[in-house]
């Protein structure tokens, strides 16, 4: 369903999101070189639109795809993908999530 609508709403921002439920649905069924195929799209998206945050949800699922598909030894050389200055970005992107929520009572 999500593919048929896809169209009705242009843009790299609508494609990365049809590409990350395609891609997590992919993963969890144990299609590797789909799910491969389809986080590659989404990251080459997320940087073009210069969004880190989905960047990163892009880097973090192309390391795990080795890891659910058993292959432990590329999955640990997979999380270097995930360097240092990726762990800061999401540190930075954290701390504004936080800070946009109100404070709770």
């Amino acid at each position: 369903k999500t593919q048929e609508l896809l169209p009705q709403v242009p843009g790299p921002r609508s494609e990365n999101q049809y590409l990350r439920m395609r891609g997590l649905v992919e993963l969890q069924t144990g299609h590797w070189a789909d799910a491969l195929k389809i986080f590659e799209r989404g990251l080459t998206l997320t940087r073009e639109m210069g969004d880190d945050a989905m960047s990163l949800f892009n880097l973090v699922q192309l390391a795990s795809i080795p890891f659910y598909a058993g292959d432990y030894s590329r999955a640990l050389a997979s999380t270097e993908t995930v360097s240092y200055t990726h762990l800061s970005t999401a540190v930075l992107i954290s701390s504004q999530a936080i800070a946009y929520w109100p404070s709770l009572p």
